[in-house]
């Protein structure tokens, strides 16, 4: 266990913040700059040049190669930091007791929930058991493994490992940061995926929260609270099930709201792609000695959220165009512009990438995905689940027509869901709102102080910008993502939150404490019911781990295993792609749902011939259209069809069989 923890710490500190330290300070950003501010600037552009580098390794086929970025990170921090020392003294990062004091707060935060959440998941119990607690923890930290090994063992593009043949429209860079973290302390892949990657972007969250509000010129109480509700403060769905009671409602999806606190911080991409964007308004914001590198730096990280959270791209870059355009101090106004430009310009990349790669799934004509108008959707699918008479069901997404709204009552209906979505999804941000409003419209403070008035203004239309888009868009076939994704730049509501409830602290303690107990009341029902006190959801017993590795070690990267768990618990993702890096013929519900019909039939006919069916001209036939090359089959499932001359047994154990699919030609 210490050496394992000594490998992940020097993978963390060696792999990101190390490299990304010596960059910055190179470029004349973070020098002589509060702790917070540094380390928020270090990890946002370290983990961009980590990607990077998983992806040249990956590229070229030698992923090893980046067990040698860990030494030359630190070596080049030690370089710049030596540097830096001969030629200004021991000018280091200002920070004060108390602010550092703050900032551990927010860093237990963010231990606090990571433990709560995923810290426990993967890990043996006595009996040698792997279990795994929570529907979501689980199947999405074991989503991201699965395709980074997917990436890691078959290259570029991304082929989706639980739906064998077809290409994965995800961003990239969530998964080179782990494969590249992976790769430079060879850490083992469960302990990366439910501790070491949410322990980094959660923690990194929370300083770069302090750094937020260190810029904006808060005391170490706003820095401590910051930190703590970028990480913890939740949205206000408490107050539905009392409301519900109330209105006669049904009191039923509440889990659907939690979208709007820390549910999914501790393992969805949300979460770093918050603490690059906040990186960006820093660097924007900081004094230094050169604007055009800040600006440059601030522009690279705003684009790069393209590939890290799509739906948080889409606020930040409108955002910070339409202050450049419309709204910058003058003093900033070819900063932010330049900003704008280099934000666009690394963005093209990713668009002309994801352009590629809609052509080529639309050739497959396999996947039915996309993103469409669908104006009050998500607020009255969340409203009416839980306050309406009837469940609003899945159906209002496909069945809404820009007549439905001509309706007064539909209309009146949708409007008012709109605002019941804006107040408890934002909760106790609201109470951060007017101050937010102060600094973004103050007029004297452009002159003196023009940096915290255009962060202030580019936060204000950020949040804006993605409560707008989660009201007006839905992304089939999950529809409830663009919602998810776009609130996330609400999250940067919670410095200004922060600020005031320090300012109450100090004059009315009556109101601290209201605001403080609204902004942390669901947060309980995220870390008990939902994080600790969740239920085991998947296990993987010792047996089956020793036939998964036979399974891993008799097969060859690219190739295709065909098994049954979406016949046993179509609700679970199998365990072979996270497992052993295999692609798997179909797995997952929530995978299914992405599939045309004729495609999810077609795959579903071939699991049934394969592992319910008694005829071998079938199973054979199947088998050959899924282009398997192993069926894996758990214990105790048994294959039912005359396997002679189509399957060779290759291992055979209590926990199990593998068999090796017969090439054609050898029948």
């Amino acid at each position: 266990m210490l050496l394992e923890t000594a490998a992940a710490l020097f993978a963390v500190g060696g792999g990101v913040i190390a490299p990304g330290f010596a960059l910055c300070r190179s470029l004349g950003l973070g020098r002589g700059a509060n702790l917070a501010v540094e380390l928020t600037l270090a990890v946002a552009a370290g983990r961009l040049m980590l990607s990077a580098a998983a992806a040249l390794a990956i590229g070229v086929g030698v992923p090893g190669m980046l067990l040698v970025w860990p030494p030359l990170g630190v070596a080049a921090a030690l370089v710049v930091a030596l540097r830096d020392r001969r030629e200004a003294g021991a000018v280091g990062p200002r920070t004060s007791l108390r602010e550092g004091a703050a900032l551990c707060f927010g860093i237990a935060a963010a231990a606090l929930l990571v433990f709560a959440n995923t810290g426990r998941g993967g890990l043996a119990d006595a009996t040698g058991r792997l279990v795994f607690f929570g529907r979501d923890a689980s199947n999405d930290s074991l989503m991201y493994l699965a395709q980074t090994r997917m990436l890691v063992e078959s290259g570029f593009p991304l082929a989706h490992a639980f739906f064998a043949g077809i290409l994965l429209t995800n961003s990239y860079v969530p998964f080179l940061v782990r494969a590249g973290l992976q790769a430079a302390a060879e850490l083992p892949w469960l302990d990366l995926s439910f501790r070491v990657i949410p322990l980094l972007d959660v923690a990194s969250l929370a300083v770069a929260a302090g750094a937020l509000v260190r810029v904006l010129g808060g005391p170490a109480l706003a820095i401590g609270l910051g930190s703590v509700l970028m990480v913890l403060g939740s949205e206000a769905s408490f107050l539905l099930p009392p409301l519900a009671r109330i209105l006669g409602g049904l009191d039923v999806r509440l889990a659907s709201w939690g979208f709007g606190g820390p549910s999914l911080v501790g393992f969805n991409s949300i979460t770093p792609a918050v603490q690059t964007l906040v990186a960006g308004l820093v660097a924007l914001a900081i004094p230094t000695s050169r604007p055009r590198a800040a600006a440059v730096v601030a522009g690279v990280f705003f684009g790069a959220l393209f590939e890290i959270k799509l739906f948080l791209w889409l606020p930040a870059i409108g955002a910070l165009a339409a202050v450049a355009v419309f709204a910058a101090p003058t003093a900033l106004r070819s900063k932010l512009r330049l900003a704008t430009a280099c934000a666009v310009v690394v963005s093209i990349p990713g668009l002309l990438d994801k352009a590629v790669m809609a052509l080529r799934i639309r050739e497959q004509g396999a996947l039915d995905t996309g993103v469409r108008a669908c104006l009050g959707c998500f607020p009255r699918y969340l409203v009416d689940g839980v306050l309406g008479p009837d469940a609003a069901p899945w159906t209002i997404f496909a069945e809404f027509g820009n007549r439905t709204l001509l309706d007064p009552f539909i209309l009146g209906r949708t409007l008012l869901a709109c605002a019941v979505l804006a107040l408890v999804l934002l909760g106790a941000r609201w109470i951060g709102v007017p101050e937010l409003l102060r600094r973004a419209l103050a007029r004297g403070e452009e002159a003196s102080d023009p940096e915290r008035v255009a962060l202030a203004r580019i936060v204000l239309a950020s949040a804006g910008i993605g409560l707008v888009l989660s009201m007006t868009l839905a992304w089939r076939p999950h529809h409830l993502n663009v919602g998810q994704f776009a609130m996330s730049a609400t999250f940067l509501l919670w410095p200004f939150t922060a600020l005031v409830l320090a300012r109450w602290w100090q004059t009315r303690r009556g109101l601290f404490g209201v605001g403080l107990a609204l902004a942390l009341a669901s947060t309980l029902w995220v870390l008990g019911p939902r994080g600790y006190a969740a239920p085991a959801w998947i296990t993987v017993e010792p047996g089956e781990q020793r036939l998964l590795d036979e399974l891993e070690s008799l097969s060859q990267p690219g190739e295709i295993v065909i098994e049954p768990s979406f016949g046993i618990r179509p609700e679970v993702p199998s365990p072979v792609p996270w497992w052993t890096g295999r692609r798997v013929v179909f797995s997952d519900v929530s995978i299914a749902t992405q599939i045309v019909p004729r495609e999810r039939d077609a795959r579903l006919a071939q699991l049934a011939a394969v592992f319910t069916g008694e005829d071998p001209a079938a199973a054979r036939a199947a088998l050959d259209a899924s282009q398997a090359s192993w069926v894996y089959v758990p214990a105790p499932l048994a294959l039912r069809f005359p396997t002679q001359g189509i399957l060779e047994l290759a291992v055979e154990s209590p926990a199990g069989r593998i068999y090796r699919v017969v090439a054609r030609e050898a029948r």
